[in-house]
């Protein structure tokens, strides 16, 4: 297969003097991934891209921009739910469900508070006789279906 290509994209004006490699840091790689591309290869440059400049764009891979565009849609509705509500559907012991903001640290040895962000995890349902076989082989935390019409639906067609 192909290689993967770790190539700028834009520029970071307006991100302020927060990042930690402000001044070496002038773009975002764009990663295209249209053509047959070989692991081992493509997580090199995911690595390269994630600790050089912390961010990256994906192209080629075949999301279409509806599916997208959905993805956003029915996150923004989920987020936009009471704390109380969300945490209905907290992670569970296969870091499935929701993650409130402040819980989670990406670098617990440089960081005296969690990050600023929430989350949602989620992936392909295991079938019952893999489910747990590995540690985050399990299956999701879903909200619940009034409080957010379709989320789960909408994220299964696209996991």
């Amino acid at each position: 297969g192909g290689r993967a290509r770790c190539e700028p994209k834009g520029n970071r004006e307006g991100l302020g003097n927060s990042l930690r490699q402000a001044n070496t840091m002038a773009t975002i790689p764009l990663i295209d991934i249209s053509e047959g591309v070989d692991k081992k290869a493509l997580s090199e440059t995911l690595r390269d891209c994630c600790t050089t400049h912390g961010f990256f764009f994906l192209t080629g891979h075949g999301v279409e921009s509806a599916t997208s565009g959905r993805i956003l849609e029915i996150s923004r509705e989920f987020f936009a739910l009471s704390d109380r509500d969300k945490e209905l559907c907290s992670v569970n012991e296969y870091h499935r469900g929701y993650t409130r903001f402040g819980e989670e640290r990406l670098d617990p040895a440089n960081q005296n508070c969690g990050d600023t962000k929430e989350g949602f995890y989620c992936g392909s349902e295991p079938s019952k006789e893999d489910r747990g076989r590995f540690r985050l082989l399990g299956p999701n935390n879903w909200p619940d279906e009034r409080l957010v019409p379709d989320f789960r639906r909408t994220l299964e067609e696209y996991v």
